[in-house]
């Protein structure tokens, strides 16, 4: 008994695996074209722009004539307005997870959001109007205009402004060439100065206490005794200009005598 359960089910498994395997592509292919539809009918004169598709099967068209919103099941591609428009485009659409269809307005400057069961039309909102639109884009415009003068004149002073540039870069360049080997020259000098700077490097270590700690004190101590000794000089130095004097006529004086003997011999 049980080796004929087992012979039954290998026939069984053999003849699923021979009809998985059987090349039916062609008949495949023509069930797909008979469930998913390739064409959506549309309203006459409907003009669909924005298209949404959501977490079902459900496509959401807008009209760009009169706003209206079509809804089509894209299994069995029938569909219908569901929600009647406000005269105006319906542009981009959005369809979130609640149901709720945002429509943009386009160039009404207006959106709307809609219930994407009822078609009711939750909330409506006015961004801008055409009118101001209009508007703006002609105040931008005409400050272009006004302002196209000074913008000629400033593009009149380009050429002007590169020409200068290009002569500052031709001087650099001069310059370029002047500093360059003069400083190739000093590459040496600076090297020796470095050499130089390292071999003072210990001395200056050793010296600088004995700066901080002798030399500075006695400065700081001595500084009251020079303050008091420079106006007693200063008060000395018409004597000296006077002794001098009396010391260039007095030896002048000597010189006189001791010539005075020579001569007579």
């Amino acid at each position: 008994m049980q080796r004929r359960l087992r012979l039954a089910v290998a026939c069984a498994v053999t003849v699923g695996l021979a009809v998985t395997l059987v090349p039916a592509g062609t008949a495949q292919d023509k069930s797909h074209v008979d469930i998913f539809p390739t064409t959506i009918n549309l309203p006459d004169g409907f003009q669909p722009e924005g298209i949404a598709i959501g977490a079902a099967p459900i496509a959401y068209f807008g009209s760009l004539v009169t706003g209206d919103l079509f809804r089509v099941n894209l299994v069995t591609g029938r569909g219908s307005v569901f929600s009647t428009g406000p005269g105006t485009a319906s542009v981009g659409m959005k369809v979130d997870h609640r149901a709720r269809l945002f429509v943009a307005g386009g160039a009404a400057g207006d959106g709307r959001v809609v219930s994407a069961i009822t078609g009711q039309v939750l909330a409506s909102y006015q961004f801008t109007t055409l009118t101001s639109f209009v508007d703006s884009s002609a105040a931008a415009l005409r400050t272009f205009s006004d302002n196209s003068a000074s913008i000629q004149d400033t593009l009149s002073l380009l050429p002007g402004a590169l020409k200068d540039t290009q002569a500052g870069l031709g001087k650099l360049a001069a310059f370029a060439d002047i500093a360059g080997p003069t400083l190739d020259k000093l590459k040496p000098t600076s090297e020796n100065l470095a050499d130089g700077m390292a071999a003072a490097n210990p001395m200056l270590k050793e010296t600088t206490p004995i700066i901080n700690d002798e030399i500075s004190p006695f400065a700081l101590t001595a500084k009251p005794f020079f303050d008091q000794l420079v106006p007693a000089v200063d008060d000395l130095i018409p004597f000296t200009e006077s002794a001098t004097h009396a010391f260039d006529y007095f030896n002048q004086f000597l010189n006189a005598d001791v010539r005075g003997p020579l001569a007579m011999d």
